[in-house]
């Protein structure tokens, strides 16, 4: 499969070097850089699927966050401007990605830590966004919480995830349809969080009224 997907991806890359577009793939094909045809390829092929696991995830994690806290979701029914904020909130307390994997690029100091260049640097983005300094009382889920979008669920600095604002708004339209279309959604039965790198709740069952 992974080979199909690299064909076509090769296929693309050719495509767009002979008709350049406005498209992010022909944006990278046609930029002098170090990175070779499978390097770019690689990356390709982590936007494509980044941009389904996390989405499902921040859906799933964002229902089920709501629907375990009803006070939270009633509030979020009350004053429907607070929904954009209760996705964050969740992305905080459920991180859909919750490792991050870095490489330094020159010597560096990290703590009491000397890094050389070109090591590896894991980041639990699970672990920082509930550091009790940025985030008081970080394990209460608060829909209303003023600084929710300090947290690391779309990585940071250059790094910082390329579809971030068109998954705050797939978010938003999913949460409200769901809860508009879905009168009385209630939780059956919901399993813990799990995932080491993509994180979010493995089972929701519900039930609604018609």
């Amino acid at each position: 499969a992974r080979a199909e997907l690299n064909a076509v991806l090769h296929a693309e890359l050719a495509r767009v070097r002979a008709t350049p577009d406005d498209s992010v793939t022909s944006a990278v094909a046609n930029t002098p850089d170090d990175l070779d045809d499978d390097e770019i390829a690689a990356q390709l092929r982590v936007v494509l699927f980044g941009a389904i696991e996390t989405i499902e995830s921040l859906v799933l994690n964002t229902m089920a966050m709501l629907l375990a806290h009803p006070d939270q979701l009633a509030l979020v029914c009350e004053q429907p401007d607070l929904l954009p904020n209760a996705i964050e909130e969740s992305m905080r307390l459920v991180t859909p990605v919750a490792f991050i994997e870095r490489w330094t690029t020159a010597p560096a100091d990290l703590g009491d830590v000397r890094l050389g260049r070109g090591e590896f640097v894991g980041v639990s983005s699970l672990a920082a966004s509930r550091d009790p300094v940025v985030f008081p009382d970080p394990a209460r889920f608060d829909v209303t919480r003023a600084n929710a979008r300090r947290h690391l669920s779309f990585s940071y600095g250059e790094h910082h995830c390329l579809g971030f604002h068109l998954a705050r708004l797939q978010g938003a339209v999913a949460v409200r349809e769901l809860l508009d279309r879905l009168p009385g959604l209630r939780i059956v039965s919901a399993a813990e969080p799990a995932g080491f790198a993509f994180r979010k709740v493995p089972e929701l069952h519900v039930a609604w009224d018609r």
